[in-house]
């Protein structure tokens, strides 16, 4: 479905910022690596006032499907960019080539599928660092997008905390998709020693990897410098970066006379601007990265420390605590000495790199994060289709009105109850929600099936508990990389292989979550089903039990963003008296793990229907609720246990109906009498005269 779906990414940043164009390929690499049936195609477009930016883009141009150019001067683009070249000459003709457009940077391109992207609000927390015009021009921006915008996407929770600070009341959907850097080979293969002597560097230097604008806080960090070496540990760094900042443009003057002052002009070594293939290297090489910024919307340098598994100094600003890469060490932002004894603890146990087996375990955490930050990018152009009512080639037009009528109904915006709720009720690392899985010969589902949970938006508040059945497959390696970055996840290997439900069970009684709902490992779910299903029980306190509706897909490993319907099980209202007739709980209801307290676990004689058996149990006393909108994705498939022997599966149904209708048939009964059974039931009266009810 999603590879119809055509992307615009426009040029953005080149000699003053390079965070813009870093954004643009950070994007493009991650979302090129996932296999085509599960992307967008993705067009670079250039306009007349960035093409000439074209050289900083083009080491990743070869990951666009295409190239659009929008502007007049068709016939002067440099003859290195590739062919053929579409052209366009204004906004009305892009939008017949593309579906969706972004970023639109700072700013709104009303009337049309595109969404914006504000990087940050620095202008309010350092306002002496820009002009009064810019921070004018800046609020204009910010205006705009809260008033006009319909998708605003961010980079972070701490941006979006910003912006709904200043803008509580603001219209858009707000979409947070924060990136990570691709391990693509490259980075590794390259000889980190032959570019230190390029730049004739010693073998032990830090580096810092910023421009030179005043916010990136170097004078702190040539302070700390100035500090060690009086305390007789001289230290190199090594500072790669622009040297100009358009702000303040002595800025750069003032950095060389404090390096002059501070007697450590030995010590520093300025590169300036270098290819980014050499920077990667450089980093490998150092001993440590160090990152004094005063403020960002979402820090590139520390996702290049993630990816290499390098150790990094982190001045303690909120965004950095966010990210929280791993070999993190923290300091004071305003405090030079602070930073000085870190260095002087930490230093003389670090060696010249690279670290081959932290690149190694780096390497494998990343793909996992580029993973999901493909995933998102595709869920937030998905979502733009229906946002704008763009129907996408190959869905069935029915279909695409009950989806489309389902999401536009649905509560996914920023200022929904559930929402609120939750971030006002729940404390850093509570687990709300508790996920089980049994898996058993599932090893090439249990990757996305993980990765999918923890994409969940209430991922931090969520338990994952795998109870791996004495399965011949690998399922141990897969949870295994998961947990090197997820202390959240449990697994748990049996001696011999069990039932579904007595896996169930296991878990279950680990569980610390104040709800349960079983995570199907060839299921997927729409990234706030948890908040949603949970928020809704968290607030009603007489419903033991939330079902949602699923789409059906008959293709494996598919997403919740990026898949191929082939129908939907849009399931029943909750009624006691027609549970006895069928379950349709559906595949992935959550209910609260108190229940099990009172109506103990699930039968373990069981091997299809066992959790029908349990809802009966309890459904004839507790009230259910339906969520009617589309939160899971189901794969139909020949090889489910419903479906592996339908036999036993109608047998088992049998059973569970037998045992509990004597408390649905005075339940039935009751509401004969009262002339409210459901339509689908039939009373007839005996030879007696006395009313028997057919199912």
């Amino acid at each position: 479905m999603i590879q119809s779906v055509k992307v615009g990414l426009p040029f953005i940043g080149g000699d003053i910022w390079i965070g813009g164009v870093t954004y643009i390929e950070h994007i493009v690499k991650a979302v090129a690596s996932l296999p085509d049936n599960e992307r967008p195609r993705l067009f670079a477009v250039i306009t007349d006032s960035t093409v000439r930016n074209y050289s900083h883009h083009e080491p990743f141009i070869s990951f666009f499907d295409g190239i659009i150019y929008l502007g007049a001067n068709y016939k002067q683009l440099p003859a290195q960019i590739p062919v053929p070249v579409e052209h366009v000459v204004n906004g009305n003709e892009l939008f017949q080539k593309i579906d969706f457009y972004f970023p639109v940077l700072s700013n709104v391109w009303p009337g049309v599928p595109a969404a914006s992207w504000r990087p940050d609000f620095q202008e309010i927390y350092l306002p002496e660092l820009f002009s009064k015009n810019e921070i004018i021009s800046r609020k204009q921006g910010a205006d705009k997008i809260a008033s006009q915008a319909e998708l605003l996407v961010l980079s972070s929770e701490t941006v979006k905390k910003d912006f709904l600070r200043l803008y509580p009341n603001s219209k858009p959907v707000i979409r947070i998709l924060s990136f990570f850097s691709l391990p693509d080979s490259s980075l590794y293969s390259g000889d980190p020693v032959t570019v230190q002597r390029k730049y004739n560097l010693p073998d032990r230097f830090l580096i810092c990897c910023n421009q030179f604008w005043q916010h990136k806080n170097h004078l702190l960090l040539f302070e700390s410098i100035s500090l060690l070496k009086k305390a007789g540990y001289p230290v190199h760094i090594v500072c790669t970066g622009a040297t100009t900042d358009y702000r303040t443009r002595d800025y750069f003057d003032r950095i060389k006379n404090a390096i002059e002052q501070y007697d450590i002009s030995d010590n520093v070594r300025i590169l300036g601007f270098i290819p980014r293939s050499d920077q990667i290297q450089l980093i490998r090489r150092s001993l440590a990265v160090v990152q004094p910024s005063l403020f960002e919307g979402w820090g590139t340098v520390l996702e290049d420390a993630r990816v290499l598994g390098k150790s990094i100094f982190l001045s303690d600003i909120e965004i950095h605590h966010e990210q929280d890469p791993p070999n993190a060490i923290f300091f004071n932002k305003k405090c030079a000495n602070d930073l000085k004894e870190k260095l002087l603890v930490h230093l003389p146990n670090f060696k010249p790199g690279p670290d081959l087996g932290r690149e190694e375990l780096a390497r494998a955490n990343s793909l996992v994060l580029v993973d999901m930050f493909a995933r998102r990018f595709c869920s937030i152009v998905l979502e733009s289709q229906f946002l704008f009512n763009r129907p996408i080639d190959g869905v069935p037009s029915a279909l695409w009105e009950e989806l489309s009528a389902a999401m536009s109904g649905s509560e996914d915006t920023p200022r929904t109850k559930t929402t609120v709720h939750l971030n006002q009720e729940l404390k850093k690392g509570q687990k709300l929600v508790s996920a089980i899985i049994s898996t058993f010969k599932a090893e090439r589902f249990l990757h996305g099936c993980l990765a999918d949970l923890l994409n969940q938006s209430i991922a931090n508040h969520l338990e994952i508990i795998i109870v791996d059945s004495n399965s011949p497959q690998n399922e141990r390696k897969i949870v295994a990389e998961f947990q090197k970055n997820h202390e959240n996840i449990i697994y748990v290997r049996t001696g011999r292989t069990e039932s579904l439900y007595k896996a169930w069970n296991r878990a279950i009684q680990l569980a610390s979550g104040k709800y349960i709902t079983n995570a199907n490992s060839d299921d997927r779910h729409h990234p706030r089903a948890y908040e949603r299903m949970a928020g809704y029980l968290e607030r009603h306190e007489d419903i033991a039990l939330v079902y949602a509706n699923v789409i059906i897909t008959e293709t494996e490993n598919e997403t919740y963003e990026n898949h191929t319907p082939v129908g939907m099980f849009r399931w029943r209202d909750f009624d006691p008296a027609t549970m006895i007739k069928g379950c349709y709980m559906g595949p992935q209801p959550m209910w609260r793990r108190s229940l099990h307290k009172t109506y103990g676990y699930f039968d373990e004689s069981f091997e299809s229907c066992g959790d029908w058996e349990f809802w009966l149990r309890m459904g004839a006393a507790e009230k259910f609720h339906h969520i009617d909108e589309p939160l899971g994705l189901y794969l139909r498939s020949p090889g489910g246990i419903e479906h592996r022997d339908p036999q036993l599966s109608a047998a088992e149904g049998q059973k569970a109906r037998q045992r509990h209708w004597p408390r649905y048939q005075k339940i039935i009964m009751e509401r004969a009498r009262a002339g409210t059974l459901p339509p689908e039931f039939k009373q007839v009266r005996d030879e007696n005269g006395n009313i028997r009810i057919q199912l």
